[in-house]
């Protein structure tokens, strides 16, 4: 939302509380940093300097800066003088403090005239700064160097943007009909050996212009009034609306720069941003104070610059900060409990396979107390994200299987007399021998037909073998093992009339299940045929545990 102060974005696990870091350890948690936050609840368990993370506007959410820079003169108010997105990563300590954050930038228009540079002033005392680096297009970091004439940190990211277009003259990705250009991806990243508490919902924070060979005439947003060497007697001038507080603005109260807190269009050449959204007269008069979705409420497309192949932002490092692993434990839940280094059920952090191999650090459920304990929680999320894993169609491109958010979505195409033969299959990091359910449902998809059980019983097949029947079923085991362990027909369920878009459950509830033998290899296979197109969705109801 724009305003003089932003309100808070959408944050994940922003912060831990005073009171939090006070009452999340006890006796019984894993605390492997000895920061005094428990793993369960510290996103960063190997480092003792952080324990949460924050993000601006979301994480993976990019939002965009839209400036028009011939300020203080009032001229054709296109905004895409510079457009640009921003995504802020913040690594936060047990109080909340920031210790380190990471800014991606994408360039992604030029529309002006003039040769700009690009410049960042953070509200972070410049003498709690450790290192500021730069990232050009996921090349190497080199040091940024830090304004000494100003208390807070201020670098300069481009010395002039237009190098970062392969230094193409003219407007860039502004004018329809010219082909679009590709600028850069900067990536800022900042570490304080001293923790700085900062205002999240102020992110962009200070993103400023100035002009090349003229670097005292600057155009930053309106809560900032330029960095030490901005040219003061500008204000005033021309057609210039600043008032104490609200800078860089016109007589309507139009700031000469722009936040939107998503991705969003900006207007063609020549065409007024107040064309393209015209709700923005009244956030322009109201100081910002009303019509904040002026870039939601109306909208006038043809107004936008909308030419195909037009760059869109992205990341070139990850999303969010890496999480260090190497002081966790190796394997499952099962390795925890057998080493006496967790006895309750709860979330833990493990390396699954170990600092030294290619699987990241990750939390996972453990189940420490039913049936002897050791029991880890197999779920979407952590196969889709933290797990090796593939999907095998058994019918050679006519049947589907693939994610849908936090489901696996199995279903047919149609092209094989409705038939469906998929199974996922999972590489554990760990061996395993039982596995069980708690509360397992599947849930029909929207399509004609329902995914019915009861006649096939995929346990009497080999894994590869295809389905004949025209009622499916769903099952379960190691694809080490001739055939899978279990399945909704084999564990008496049965159903056979028409069902769209409802749920069945699994009838052997909390049932051990043994393969007779350790194996890696976990796998879901799904079958079902008929006449109809069916599909179905699982894993997203009840619990999947192994052990």
């Amino acid at each position: 939302m724009l305003s003089t102060r932003p309100a808070l974005p959408t944050i994940t696990r922003l912060c831990l509380t005073a009171a939090l870091v006070l009452t999340a350890t006890s006796a019984a948690a894993q605390d492997s940093d000895g920061d005094g936050v428990a793993d369960g609840a510290d996103v960063f368990p190997c480092d003792a300097a952080a324990a949460g993370e924050a993000f601006a506007p979301a994480r993976a959410v990019h939002g965009m800066i839209l400036a028009e820079d011939q300020w203080p003169l009032i001229a054709d108010d296109d905004f895409n003088d510079f457009v640009a997105t921003y995504n802020y990563a913040f690594q936060l300590d047990a109080a909340g403090r920031v210790v380190a954050l990471r800014l991606t930038m994408n360039l992604l228009a030029l529309g002006g005239v003039f040769d700009n540079g690009l410049g960042l002033h953070l509200p972070i005392p410049r003498g709690s700064v450790s290192a500021a680096t730069l990232s050009v297009d996921g090349g190497p970091a080199t040091d940024l160097l830090m304004s000494t004439t100003d208390a807070e940190l201020t670098v300069t990211l481009a010395a002039d943007v237009r190098a970062h277009f392969a230094g193409q003259p003219n407007q860039i990705n502004s004018l329809p009909g010219v082909a679009p250009q590709t600028g850069s991806t900067l990536v800022v990243q900042v570490a304080l050996h001293t923790p700085t508490t900062m205002l999240i919902g102020e992110a962009p924070y200070d993103v400023f212009l100035f002009r090349v060979g003229n670097p005292g005439h600057e155009i930053h947003r309106p809560e900032y009034s330029g960095t030490a060497r901005m040219d003061q007697s500008l204000f005033g001038t021309n057609d210039d609306g600043s008032s104490p507080g609200r800078w860089f603005t016109d007589a309507s109260g139009l700031p000469s720069m722009l936040l939107v807190p998503d991705a969003t269009a900006y207007p063609k050449e020549a065409t007024s941003i107040r064309t393209l959204f015209p709700d923005i007269a009244g956030f322009a008069a109201s100081a910002g104070a009303s019509n904040a979705d002026f870039y939601l409420s109306t909208v006038d497309s043809a107004a936008a610059y909308a030419e195909p192949g037009a760059p869109s932002p992205a990341f070139t490092t990850a999303d969010h900060f890496a999480v260090n692993g190497a002081c966790l434990p190796t394997g499952s839940c099962q390795d925890l409990l057998s080493t006496g280094q967790a006895t309750t059920d709860g979330t833990y952090w493990i390396d699954p396979d170990g600092a030294s191999g290619p699987l990241a650090a990750t939390q996972v459920q453990c189940d420490m107390t039913s049936v002897g304990g050791g029991w880890t929680r197999l779920t979407v999320p952590l196969i889709r994200d933290h797990l090796t894993h593939q999907f095998i169609d058994y019918r050679n491109n006519c049947s589907v299987a693939q994610w849908n958010g936090d489901r696996i979505h199995f279903g047919e195409t149609g092209s094989c007399n409705s038939m469906t033969d998929v199974a996922l299959a999972v590489t554990l990091p760990f061996g395993y021998s039982e596995f069980w359910f708690s509360g397992l449902q599947y849930e029909d998809g929207p399509s004609s037909g329902s995914w019915d059980v009861g006649t096939e019983n995929l346990t009497q097949k080999d894994w590869a073998t295809l389905s004949g029947n025209s009622v499916g079923d769903i099952a379960f085991g190691s694809r080490d093992l001739a055939r899978p362990t279990v399945s909704f027909t084999s564990a008496g369920q049965a159903r056979y009339t028409s069902c769209v878009n409802c749920r069945l459950t699994f009838l052997a509830d909390r049932q051990v299940f043994s393969l007779g033998q350790v194996s890696t290899d976990f796998t879901i296979r799904a079958s079902e045929g008929g006449g109809q197109i069916e599909d179905v969705y699982l894993g997203h109801l009840g619990e999947i545990w192994v052990r």
